[in-house]
């Protein structure tokens, strides 16, 4: 396997001999794995049109279309080995505390004011607290959170977090209908 990909995070959080992964995010992995295969597809295609060229010591092209071969190909059997060893989860059990699955609301407060946040709690490499609130439960803040029930409060980072609300609702793992 590639250095490049080795790096790369996995997007299972596993619980015992179970690696779970959101319904949305299972649904995402499938996604890029058809488009890591389409690309497979078209550097195929390269390679082939760069080998008529001829002599391939000092083919540009032909190096370029391998490594990208290589690459998709790569890609794609990561994807395919994540995507075996995950249980993509349709139905959270609610529960008291936050756990995967959980939609937590937050009070924030830190020097100058007061603010609140919701975040859904996914599986690891699923957050993008940024863009999506999506918190991934192996992440500092989603390590704090598990566990934590209604009026828990806690530091991170030099704020003080106050859990105002729980909720399970199984839209937060579904994939977004389009």
């Amino acid at each position: 396997m590639d250095e490049l990909f080795q790096e790369e995070e996995s997007i299972i959080v596993s619980t015992g001999s179970q690696k779970l992964i959101t319904r949305r995010g299972y649904e995402d992995l499938k996604q890029e794995l058809a488009r890591h295969q389409q690309e497979k597809s078209e550097y195929l295609i390269r390679l082939e049109e760069a080998r008529s060229h001829g002599d391939l010591s000092e083919n540009a092209e032909y190096t370029e279309a391998k490594e990208g071969l290589r690459n998709q190909e790569s890609m794609i059997n990561e994807i395919t080995m994540t995507l075996s060893m995950c249980q993509p989860v349709d139905h959270i059990e609610p529960k008291n505390t936050a756990d995967f699955g959980a939609e937590v609301t937050l009070e924030i407060k830190n020097q100058d004011n007061i603010s609140q946040k919701i975040y859904v709690m996914v599986g690891e490499g699923e957050g993008d607290m940024f863009s999506s609130n999506r918190i991934a439960i192996n992440s500092p803040l989603g390590k704090l959170l598990i566990g934590k029930s209604i009026n828990s409060t806690f530091s991170f980072n030099n704020k003080q977090y106050k859990v105002l609300s729980i909720v399970y609702d199984d839209k937060n793992i579904l994939p977004i209908s389009k």
